[in-house]
């Protein structure tokens, strides 16, 4: 109710009232931490399921609590894509960065994807995953090995969470 009222152009006294109520009496912190982890889950779902899950080494956090959320540059990175409930694949990297707002991730460096279903890898230099469109993205000399050989090296490829589907992006968006 708060938020209506203030973009519905009451006069400014309210407006500084609303923005101050709204702030987070916490102020943001940059934080160094050794090892952890972080899981997306989808907030929508009844059963709030997982998405993926990240685990690190090393990690300098940027906690907000302004912004129920945070960004995270990681190092020493392994994690999994999850589908249904269950692991659909398991990943490593270098180094990465992680938002937790977005439930996104752009992870960089001997990068590996591993499917859980099917004997399929997607090795590359850059990933990027985004929770909302649960699509690998991968850049850099991407080769993708599955029971029938080996491809690349290719500039890009997609793939679904569980590498069941591969293609370059304009092909993709037609299998998805």
């Amino acid at each position: 109710m708060v938020a209506i009222v203030g973009l519905g152009g009451c006069g400014k006294g309210r407006r500084a009232a609303s923005a101050k109520a709204s702030e987070s009496p916490f102020p943001r912190q940059d934080v160094t931490v050794q090892s952890g982890s972080f899981t997306a889950r989808n907030e929508k779902s009844a059963t709030r399921e997982v998405q993926y899950t990240v685990h690190w080494t090393e990690a300098d956090l940027e906690i907000d609590p302004s912004k129920k959320g945070g960004m995270a540059k990681v190092r020493g990175i392994t994690g999994e894509l999850f589908e249904d409930g269950k692991v659909s694949a398991t990943f490593a990297a270098s180094e990465g960065v992680l938002n937790q707002l977005e439930k996104t991730m752009k992870v960089k460096g001997q990068v590996k994807v591993t499917s859980k279903a099917t004997p399929d890898t997607l090795t590359c230099e850059e990933m990027d995953y985004a929770a909302k469109d649960e699509i690998i993205k991968a850049r850099g000399k991407v080769y993708w090995t599955g029971p029938n050989g080996k491809v690349g090296p290719m500039d890009e490829l997609w793939a679904s969470r569980d590498l069941k589907r591969v293609a370059t992006p304009n092909l993709f968006q037609g299998v998805r």
